[in-house]
């Protein structure tokens, strides 16, 4: 029996579950007596866990979540929940947008173009519906400086709008998402950044003498 609830019904944040991770696609079984990690993160596409012993974070994109009977026997199951992590189609209108408007993509492939912009929406912040372009059946998202629209196809997300320099405003982007999502769709290292490390600059006190003075103020 499959379970139709979306992830967020099924897990919360802060619940203890036993995690297989030595398969193919990791299984996380709920209702356990004794968790092995804890769920610190939530998304209909993943979900990111803790281990109780070691503390390390681990971001899970394809898994299947069991639920045990209530007598915990064993390979004994009342149903699964399966997350699998799926690539967004793209119009041939998007794709020509994103081609022609995103810095260093004038000759990237349908694939990876759908590979990035999976990720891109992933780890954006999906917009008010009040944005949207045409609004029936659409979603918005921000990454950055990139507005990507993502509209139902007859049962399939297709990626139609993408647009450049829509909004200046800052949000955090989270990086070990970005770079773990850029691994889990297999992105070409050439097209994806790692963090930069942040460079703590000394605060360096200017000179007192009266000739530097003089240049100070000149210089202002």
């Amino acid at each position: 029996m499959t379970n139709k609830k979306n992830i967020e019904e099924i897990l919360g944040v802060g619940m203890g579950v036993y995690v297989l991770l030595d398969t193919t696609v990791p299984s996380i079984e709920v209702n356990t007596l004794s968790p092995t990690h804890k769920v610190v993160k939530l998304h209909e596409s993943y979900v990111v866990l803790k281990d109780l012993k070691t503390d390390e974070d681990t971001y899970l994109f394809n898994f299947d979540v069991n639920y045990l009977a209530p007598n915990y026997s064993e390979n004994h199951h009342y149903h699964t929940h399966k997350v699998r992590l799926k690539l967004l189609e793209i119009s041939n209108k998007a794709l020509e947008e994103y081609r022609a408007k995103v810095k260093d993509n004038v000759d990237v492939t349908e694939d990876v173009a759908r590979r990035k912009l999976t990720r891109n929406v992933i780890c954006g912040v999906k917009q008010p519906r009040n944005l949207l372009q045409e609004s029936k059946g659409n979603t918005a998202y921000r990454y950055g400086n990139l507005f990507i629209v993502v509209g139902d196809k007859n049962g399939t997300d297709v990626i139609t709008v993408i647009e450049n320099g829509r909004s200046r405003e800052y949000y955090e982007k989270d990086h070990d998402l970005y770079v773990e999502l850029s691994k889990a769709l297999n992105i070409p290292a050439k097209h994806y950044t790692k963090p930069v490390e942040c460079v703590k600059v000394e605060e360096v006190s200017e000179p007192t003498g009266f000739m530097q003075k003089i240049y100070n103020f000149f210089k202002k």
